[in-house]
């Protein structure tokens, strides 16, 4: 019996090991989570089909990270089930380049400085973790992976552009005179540039209908000739982001000087293709609060000067639920936003992407932003009931020509998306705490430039980190109530009323022991 037994436990083990050995043609998972974080999407399990030859991946790695770091396991993990689900048709390894000596100063893989502990000594080195993809002779690489929280929408990108074979292209316009890219919108064009080929355009210079999707920031200082090049750019049935303010504010005068931006010949434009834009701005009770930064002690530290109106903190329930740009969201700030009025043209939908709570309200006329003073905009609020208002309008449809000599002419199909502010998209997002809004911002790059499927991947870990505060006054102090009944009251109440009913249950037990 106990030989037979041995034999059993021996077989089982026998086939564990086997299916262990052959784990990367047999692979199952359950994934529980809510939105299959754990899991590929649609488009990562299907990219083998466009696959016409083998795909080649490799994973230069640092046997020294190895030894501190578990992302080099879990990177290969990643890619151990990229080469399952492609049915042979890509092949992975792992090198670590210093030992056998190879050389990548022209792979764009880069090394990283890494701080290494040993036996209490510390000491610097230099660690490599890129993966390069090599498809036809085309190849492409990650330069440095520092974890597998965004590895699939990186790595699907770029076997997608390889198997495409076509460069995504974006372009960034700033129509403001003394704001720039380098200076003003460095965030952005970063973010952007991880995975599009970024054009800094001039005002006026022809726009390339190479691009994928065009980015114009701001507008106050656009003439109407400046605009030529981007209206032969949406006939052409280019895609566009236009982040349009109907009132510029200058930042860095201390009290926030702000000028309307009426009738400028961009609110013309926007007007034509259907969509105004008021020298207005909107405020709403749901406000981020207003960050500066102080000196105290030699230390610089945030000041946090309470919710500023005009910074509007969107929740989940008004962002439109439906598009891809926002079905999953993560969060976003307007920074001193207008309100979009639509202007109903012709051959044109109009789809609210984004929306103030009911609770907000308008300044118009003479501005007053200073953050330090709320009864300027407590009293506006005052004279007017609040409302609710789109800020930002994702358009499409065939598009009527801006220009006279243009007259008739209309675009091929294509799509547009309109904001009411430059500043969300600026690197005022550093002081504002909002740096969910580069993937706003992203993904309508990705949803205008024909990219859509891969905000399957990013849909998996977008959630709104943000917990919602509590406007109602009634309702707030219910919610503080309870939460104290809880917390001085049921709490205590649950562990006296255990540990009376244990000490119990051990005086009848002692008492029986007795006996």
């Amino acid at each position: 019996m106990k030989r037979r037994d041995l034999a059993g436990t021996l077989l089982t083990l026998g086939v564990l090991a086997f299916l262990a050995a052959d784990s990367t043609l047999y692979f199952a998972r359950i994934d529980v989570t809510d939105h299959g974080i754990y899991s590929f999407s649609a488009v990562t399990r299907n990219l083998y089909k466009s696959v016409s030859e083998p795909v080649e991946i490799t994973y230069y790695v640092s046997d020294r990270l190895r030894k501190i770091s578990p992302v080099p396991q879990q990177v290969e993990d990643v890619l151990a089930e990229y080469a399952t689900l492609s049915h042979g048709r890509i092949h992975v390894r792992s090198i670590d380049p210093e030992r056998v000596g190879v050389d990548l100063s022209e792979s764009g893989i880069v090394a990283e400085q890494m701080e290494i502990v040993n036996d209490d000594e510390r000491t610097s080195a230099n660690v490599y973790s890129g993966i390069e993809v090599e498809y036809l002779d085309r190849h492409d690489a990650l330069p440095f992976v520092s974890g597998t929280d965004d590895l699939e929408y990186a790595l699907t990108s770029t076997l997608k552009k390889l198997i495409e074979d076509r460069d995504w292209q974006a372009g960034i316009l700033v129509g403001e005179r003394g704001r720039t890219v380098d200076g003003d919108y460095s965030l952005l064009a970063a973010d952007i540039g991880r995975f599009y080929d970024l054009r800094i355009l001039k005002p006026g210079e022809p726009v390339p209908r190479s691009l994928g999707v065009l980015l114009v920031l701001g507008g106050a200082d656009l003439d109407k000739e400046d605009l030529r090049p981007i209206d032969r750019f949406v006939m052409g049935g280019g895609e566009a982001i236009f982040c349009a303010p109907g009132v510029s504010v200058d930042t860095t005068s201390p009290e926030l000087a702000a000028k309307s931006l009426d009738d400028t010949p961009l609110d013309d434009l926007l007007a034509s293709y259907g969509v105004r834009v008021p020298g207005e701005l909107v405020l709403d009770a749901n406000a981020k609060d207003f960050r500066t930064v102080q000196e105290e002690a030699g230390q610089y530290l945030w000041r946090d000067l309470g919710p500023y109106p005009f910074w509007i903190d969107v929740r989940k329930e008004n962002v439109a639920a439906d598009n891809p740009v926002t079905r999953n969201f993560e969060g976003l700030d307007l920074l001193w936003t207008s309100p979009l009025v639509p202007l109903d043209v012709p051959g044109v939908r109009y789809q609210r992407l984004v929306e103030s709570s009911p609770s907000a309200w308008l300044m118009k006329g003479r501005f007053s932003l200073d953050p330090a003073d709320a009864t300027s905009y407590d009293a506006v609020r005052d004279e007017q009931p609040p409302g609710q208002y789109t800020l930002a309008y994702a358009l499409s449809g065939r598009f009527p020509s801006y220009f006279p000599d243009k007259a008739g002419e209309r675009s091929a199909p294509t799509r547009l998306i309109v904001v009411g502010s430059d500043d969300f998209a600026s690197d005022l997002l550093r002081y504002s705490d909002s740096a969910y809004n580069l993937t706003f911002l992203a993904n309508a790059v990705d949803w205008l430039s024909g990219n859509g499927d891969l905000l399957a991947i990013k849909e998996k870990s977008q959630w709104d980190p943000r917990l919602d505060k509590i406007e109602d006054p009634g309702e707030k102090a219910r919610t503080f109530r309870f939460a104290e009944f809880v917390n001085i009251g049921l709490v205590p109440l649950v562990v006296v009323v255990f540990a009376l009913r244990r000490a119990a249950l051990r005086r009848k037990l002692r008492q029986g022991a007795g006996t």
